[in-house]
């Protein structure tokens, strides 16, 4: 790779990181970055503080992602909110990417602990205190008033909800609200999400409060912002929660960022029978989505951790993707996903607006047959990564022109690496950088091979301890192994999250511990 290849590419980096949440003891930040010069380092500070450096990625442990991680230490900090900034910098030459802050809050002797009201939609009276299980209210607007008037804000409140069905039935788009911290309405303790059922009366719905989180609950339906009806902006956290809907042809709309002006975000949740997963979401993070009918991810820009199985068309007039980016991106990246059994594209992005600087890393993709179609990058874009891919079925399709439009399509800084692909259709046009400077270390089932260390054939049954039971780790001593030596690696553990040992293997999953 020439000396100032990347120069003109800017860092790949996002915070993983739900803001406004409340800590009280140890709190882990990370960062995931990555660049085609490799990152030097991804520097933090506090308040406004000094800079503090970290130099490689490491296991956090609050989101069990290896990323670049900073600790903060509730006690460091009188209550109230902090602010933490990051800025990612490549190794060499590159741009630098200044993130923009998150915003937690420090509580350091636990006070908004204290901030609970119980709710039972069944048994509960609204006469009650709502401070114990025995004494639950019964509707959440009054659990809300009660918080509100007991400590002059809602700010790190917490909800507790008991079996029922719920609604948002008498909240005040006037009502009180929340500036420094969410307000959480969770699962009470021993209660399954399947018990808990938030119900849509026709409009979605809408808590008319700024920062939400909602956990351990079961949805089928959106959950709006109220920016409308003069709340402050605000953000929206879905966690530990479940949805199914009536089939792979039932739309929808569950959460979408551009409802909620500070961000969506969607965490260790189950999506089932659904037409289409997640859409335009700012961060996705160790959801399951199953029996799905079109899209499993649309337009969301930073997907971690997350599977997505037996995705299949739900009708002759869908056309499926698993991950999909229409319209103009910057800054996206899917971070560790295995998708099986899909009859979809795989990667899609088209667009007469440009998508620059993303990121595909970790990433294990089986198409269920032939009939599916190839996955393609197909607009104009600078810096684009694929990093330890393992795509099966189709194979790939890289275009220089737009077959629709017949518009010229021109990517700069275009890096494979330690992947392995069915096959490439890759063109050979001035548009596009050579093949031998794009391709390094990886392996095409349908050849010929690409660039350098690049080699080809054989069959997955072969190289792959077992694809009939979906194990795509590859045995060891055969064609994929030993390829990687740590001096050279681009992540630290494989799709499942298991740290590399010695010299890795190319593609998402790491050797097999089987026999040979």
């Amino acid at each position: 790779m020439p000396e100032d290849a990347g120069y003109d590419a800017k860092a790949i980096a996002r915070w993983d990181v739900v803001p406004y949440q409340v800590f009280a003891d140890e709190f882990h930040v990370g960062v995931v970055a990555f660049h085609i010069n490799g990152i030097d380092r991804v520097d933090f500070s506090v308040n406004g503080g000094a800079w503090t450096s970290v130099t490689e990625m490491q296991l956090n442990p609050r989101t069990n992602t290896w990323e670049y991680t900073g600790v903060l230490r509730a006690s460091d900090f009188a209550a109230g909110p902090v602010e933490v900034r990051a800025i990612a910098w490549p190794s060499g030459a590159g741009e630098p990417r200044v993130l923009d802050p998150v915003f937690l809050y420090a509580d350091p002797h636990a006070d908004m602990a204290q901030r609970v009201r119980f709710v039972d939609p069944v048994n509960g009276n609204d006469d009650w205190n709502g401070q114990t299980i025995g004494t639950a209210m019964r509707t959440l607007h009054v659990a809300v008033a009660s918080i509100n008037s007991a400590y002059g804000s809602l700010d790190g409140a917490t909800v507790r909800l008991l079996p029922g069905d719920y609604d948002w039935t008498g909240f005040s788009s006037r009502g009180p609200t929340n500036s420094l911290a969410s307000i959480t309405f969770e699962a009470a303790e021993g209660v399954a999400p399947d018990e808990i059922r938030f119900l849509d009366l026709g409009a979605g719905l809408e808590p008319r409060i700024a920062h939400v989180v909602i956990r351990g609950v079961s949805l089928n339906q959106s959950v709006r912002d109220t920016s409308s009806t003069n709340t402050p902006p605000g953000s929206l956290w879905i966690d530990e929660c479940v949805m199914v809907g009536a089939g792979p042809t039932a739309s929808v709309g569950v959460w979408n960022d551009t409802e909620w002006e500070l961000g969506v975000y969607l965490t260790d949740s189950q999506i089932s029978n659904v037409r289409n997963g997640v859409e335009g979401t700012s961060l996705v993070r160790g959801v399951s989505l199953r029996d799905i009918g079109e899209d499993a991810f649309k337009n969301a820009p930073f997907i971690i951790n997350c599977e997505v199985v037996d995705l299949t068309s739900g009708s002759p007039s869908y056309h499926p993707d698993i991950v999909q980016y229409v319209g103009g991106f910057d800054n996206t990246i899917v971070y560790g996903l295995t998708a099986m059994n899909c009859n979809a594209q795989t990667f899609f992005t088209r667009s007469e607006i440009r998508h620059d600087n993303a990121a595909f890393v970790n990433a294990l993709i089986v198409q269920s047959d032939s009939s599916s179609s190839m996955g393609q990058w197909l607009r104009s874009s600078n810096h684009v990564l694929f990093y330890h891919v393992t795509m099966l079925g189709r194979g790939y399709l890289f275009r220089d022109t737009d077959p629709g439009t017949q518009a010229p399509l021109e990517v700069t800084n275009l890096a494979v690496r330690n992947c392995v692909f069915t096959g490439i259709q890759y063109p050979t046009s001035a548009r596009y950088p050579a093949r031998d400077s794009v391709f390094d270390n990886c392996h095409l089932f349908t050849g010929p091979a690409l660039g350098p260390r690049g080699t080809e054939g054989s069959s997955p049954d072969v190289l792959f301890a077992n694809p009939s039971a979906r194990d795509y780790a590859p045995w060891p001593g055969r064609t994929l192994t030993g390829r990687v030596q740590p001096s050279e690696r681009i992540v630290p553990a494989d799709v499942a999250g298991h740290p590399h040992d010695g010299a890795a293997p190319i593609g998402a999953v790491g050797e097999s511990a089987a026999g040979n």
